[in-house]
């Protein structure tokens, strides 16, 4: 999704793109039968335990982090860099 495909297929694209596999340090990716084949081990319970797993830990990350480190926030969201009073 976040290198704008939007089925499994899409993935095809990306492990024939030099400089993706190379940003993602990956020699090779699994092709999208295999991909799915592993998703589909999955039930939806087991997909929001493990966001429920990873929320817990962030809260934890960020609780230890000093005050200084909220002073500024930095929103990556487009690429874009803007200045924001």
């Amino acid at each position: 999704m976040l290198a704008g495909g939007a089925r499994l297929e899409d993935i095809e694209l990306q492990r024939q793109d030099e400089g993706w596999m190379n940003a993602l340090g990956a020699e090779v990716i699994p092709d999208p039968t295999t991909a799915g084949d592993f998703l589909r081990r999955f039930l939806e319970p087991d997909v929001v335990g493990l966001m429920e797993v990873i929320n817990e830990r962030r809260k934890k990350v960020w609780e230890r982090q000093p005050k200084e480190f909220f002073r500024k926030a930095i929103l990556n969201i487009d690429g874009a860099m803007a200045e924001a009073a």
